[in-house]
């Protein structure tokens, strides 16, 4: 299967570049706030769903989207200069939905933990 082993090094490939052009080429603070977490390319090469993860409330995340909409195409040419391919796939950010409900049982989770922890729930002393 080398077309599949192909789009998984280009996966790969887009992901890194991505990352590394958010972080040191886009100035704007809300689209350096994400983390890109994976890529996935489709079969033909034509596009590139980029996911991330915004740490923040609602109103965080929607302003990284909005940025991430703003900066896409100029990261988009970056990585086309930058990825040695016949034609560059249209990057696509998504916000990846699964990430966050993990974190968020996460911190529920924790919650619990607190409030079972000794010294966090009633007084157990005798009267």
């Amino acid at each position: 299967m080398q077309g599949g082993n192909r789009t998984a090094r280009v996966e790969r490939l887009i992901k890194k570049e991505v990352a590394d052009i958010l972080a040191s080429q886009v100035t704007e603070p809300a689209a350096r706030a994400v983390t890109v977490l994976w890529a996935r390319v489709s079969p033909d090469l034509q596009f590139a769903d980029v996911y991330v993860s915004v740490y923040g409330d609602e109103e965080q995340v929607s302003e990284s989207l909005t940025a991430l909409a703003r900066c896409r195409p100029f990261v988009q040419r970056l990585v086309g200069a930058r990825v040695r391919l016949r034609r560059t796939p249209r990057i696509r950010f998504r916000l990846d939905k699964q990430y966050r409900s993990a974190v968020r049982v996460f911190e529920i989770l924790k919650e619990l933990e607190a409030d079972d922890s000794p010294g966090g729930g009633e007084n157990s002393g005798g009267g």
